[in-house]
C-alpha cells in the first residue's frame, strides 16, 4: 500500500480502510487508534457512544446521509 493511500485513510483519532464485498457493497470500518496524545478511554468511549445515536437521529429524522452502525 502506499503512504499516500496509508495517509488517506488516517484520520486525528481513527485509521478507516473500505471493505467491499462481493456483491458490489462497500462497508467503511473504522479503528480507533491509541496513541499517547488520546483522551482516556473512559471520554474516547463516550464519544463513540455519542456518535451512535446521532447518527441514529439523522437516519431516521432527517434526508442528511449518515453512515449505518453495525456494531
Amino acid at each position: 500500500m502506499s503512504r499516500k493511500r496509508l495517509a488517506a485513510m488516517m484520520g486525528g483519532q481513527d485509521c478507516h480502510a473500505e471493505i467491499a464485498f462481493a456483491d458490489d457493497i462497500t462497508w467503511l470500518a473504522r479503528f480507533r487508534l491509541a496513541r499517547t496524545t488520546s483522551p482516556p478511554l473512559k471520554v474516547r468511549d463516550l464519544i463513540l457512544r455519542s456518535e451512535v445515536p446521532t447518527m441514529t437521529y439523522l437516519q431516521e429524522h432527517t434526508s442528511i446521509p449518515s453512515p449505518r452502525v453495525f456494531d
